[in-house]
Protein backbone atom coordinates (compact mmCIF):
# COMPACT_ATOMS: atom_id res chain seq x y z
CA UNK A 1 0.00 0.00 0.00
CA UNK A 2 1.28 3.19 -1.07
CA UNK A 3 2.07 6.12 1.53
CA UNK A 4 0.78 8.48 -0.64
CA UNK A 5 -2.75 10.17 -1.03
CA UNK A 6 -4.88 8.41 -3.52
CA UNK A 7 -7.66 11.65 -3.87
CA UNK A 8 -10.29 9.62 -5.88
CA UNK A 9 -10.65 5.79 -6.54
CA UNK A 10 -11.68 6.96 -9.74
CA UNK A 11 -9.65 8.65 -12.31
CA UNK A 12 -10.64 11.83 -14.23
CA UNK A 13 -12.09 11.53 -17.44
CA UNK A 14 -9.50 12.09 -20.67
CA UNK A 15 -11.59 15.14 -21.55
CA UNK A 16 -11.32 16.51 -18.08
CA UNK A 17 -7.54 15.98 -17.83
CA UNK A 18 -6.89 16.97 -21.25
CA UNK A 19 -8.87 20.13 -21.20
CA UNK A 20 -6.46 21.42 -18.12
CA UNK A 21 -3.15 19.83 -19.21
CA UNK A 22 -0.79 22.58 -21.06
CA UNK A 23 2.51 21.65 -20.88
CA UNK A 24 4.89 18.94 -20.37
CA UNK A 25 8.19 18.59 -19.19
CA UNK A 26 10.81 15.88 -18.50
CA UNK A 27 10.51 15.98 -14.52
CA UNK A 28 7.66 17.86 -12.56
CA UNK A 29 6.06 17.90 -9.13
CA UNK A 30 2.36 16.78 -8.44
CA UNK A 31 1.22 19.36 -5.54
CA UNK A 32 -1.92 17.40 -5.72
CA UNK A 33 -0.17 14.76 -4.10
CA UNK A 34 3.43 15.17 -3.49
CA UNK A 35 5.21 12.92 -6.30
CA UNK A 36 7.28 13.01 -8.41
CA UNK A 37 6.89 12.00 -12.53
CA UNK A 38 9.59 11.83 -14.90
CA UNK A 39 9.60 10.82 -18.38
CA UNK A 40 11.63 7.13 -19.29
CA UNK A 41 14.27 9.56 -21.13
CA UNK A 42 15.07 12.59 -19.01
CA UNK A 43 18.38 10.39 -18.15
CA UNK A 44 19.47 11.47 -21.13
CA UNK A 45 19.24 15.35 -20.08
CA UNK A 46 20.61 14.17 -16.96
CA UNK A 47 23.19 11.63 -16.46
CA UNK A 48 24.47 12.39 -13.79
CA UNK A 49 20.76 12.13 -11.97
CA UNK A 50 21.67 15.29 -10.14
CA UNK A 51 17.58 15.93 -11.10
CA UNK A 52 16.29 13.50 -8.60
CA UNK A 53 19.22 12.65 -6.15
CA UNK A 54 17.45 14.51 -3.19
CA UNK A 55 13.90 12.50 -4.28
CA UNK A 56 13.06 9.28 -2.26
CA UNK A 57 12.76 6.47 -4.67
CA UNK A 58 9.39 5.56 -3.58
CA UNK A 59 8.23 9.10 -4.26
CA UNK A 60 9.05 8.84 -8.18
CA UNK A 61 6.89 7.59 -10.86
CA UNK A 62 8.17 6.90 -14.53
CA UNK A 63 5.58 7.64 -17.40
CA UNK A 64 6.50 5.54 -20.58
CA UNK A 65 7.36 8.54 -22.76
CA UNK A 66 9.83 11.05 -23.01
CA UNK A 67 7.80 14.28 -21.29
CA UNK A 68 5.26 14.14 -19.11
CA UNK A 69 2.30 16.52 -19.17
CA UNK A 70 0.89 18.84 -16.40
CA UNK A 71 -1.14 21.84 -15.65
CA UNK A 72 -2.40 23.67 -12.74
CA UNK A 73 -6.11 23.92 -11.46
CA UNK A 74 -7.14 25.97 -7.90
CA UNK A 75 -3.53 27.20 -7.76
CA UNK A 76 -1.71 23.61 -8.10
CA UNK A 77 0.42 21.95 -10.52
CA UNK A 78 -0.81 18.72 -11.07
CA UNK A 79 0.17 15.77 -13.36
CA UNK A 80 -1.65 13.55 -16.23
CA UNK A 81 -2.01 10.42 -15.73
CA UNK A 82 -1.09 11.01 -12.01
CA UNK A 83 -1.79 8.12 -9.48
CA UNK A 84 -3.58 10.59 -6.64
CA UNK A 85 -6.78 11.00 -9.27
CA UNK A 86 -6.53 14.53 -7.95
CA UNK A 87 -8.18 16.00 -11.22
CA UNK A 88 -11.38 14.16 -10.58
CA UNK A 89 -13.20 15.86 -7.05
CA UNK A 90 -12.89 19.00 -9.30
CA UNK A 91 -14.67 17.50 -12.39
CA UNK A 92 -17.23 15.94 -9.84
CA UNK A 93 -17.91 18.87 -8.60
CA UNK A 94 -17.82 20.77 -12.13
CA UNK A 95 -20.26 18.26 -13.38
CA UNK A 96 -22.48 17.91 -10.35
CA UNK A 97 -23.62 21.41 -10.42
CA UNK A 98 -23.48 21.96 -14.38
CA UNK A 99 -26.45 23.45 -14.35
CA UNK A 100 -25.55 26.36 -11.87
CA UNK A 101 -22.39 26.73 -13.72
CA UNK A 102 -24.26 26.82 -17.17
CA UNK A 103 -26.62 29.74 -15.54
CA UNK A 104 -23.98 31.62 -14.13
CA UNK A 105 -22.00 31.74 -17.65
CA UNK A 106 -25.61 33.24 -19.53
CA UNK A 107 -25.45 35.63 -16.58
CA UNK A 108 -22.05 36.90 -17.05
CA UNK A 109 -22.31 36.87 -20.44
CA UNK A 110 -25.18 39.11 -20.82
CA UNK A 111 -23.89 41.90 -18.38
CA UNK A 112 -20.63 41.27 -20.70
CA UNK A 113 -22.99 42.06 -23.84
CA UNK A 114 -24.86 45.14 -21.78
CA UNK A 115 -20.92 46.67 -21.04
CA UNK A 116 -20.04 45.87 -25.14
CA UNK A 117 -23.44 47.55 -25.68
CA UNK A 118 -23.07 50.98 -23.70
CA UNK A 119 -19.14 51.33 -24.92
CA UNK A 120 -20.46 51.01 -28.45
CA UNK A 121 -23.14 53.77 -27.39
CA UNK A 122 -19.92 55.91 -26.05
CA UNK A 123 -17.48 55.46 -28.93
CA UNK A 124 -20.78 56.32 -31.29
CA UNK A 125 -21.25 59.47 -29.43
CA UNK A 126 -17.48 60.51 -29.56
CA UNK A 127 -17.37 60.14 -33.21
CA UNK A 128 -15.19 57.13 -33.16
CA UNK A 129 -15.76 53.59 -34.17
CA UNK A 130 -17.78 51.49 -32.13
CA UNK A 131 -15.74 47.95 -30.99
CA UNK A 132 -16.26 44.82 -33.21
CA UNK A 133 -18.15 42.02 -31.53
Amino acid sequence: MSDYKILSEDAPSIQFEEAFVGAAAQIIFCQLCGRTHYGEEYQEEDPDGKLLEDVDEKDLVCHDSTSVGHGVIDGKQFVEDCPCNGLRKYEDFIWGHRYQIVDYYKARLKEMQSDVERESVLFGSLGGNPPRL
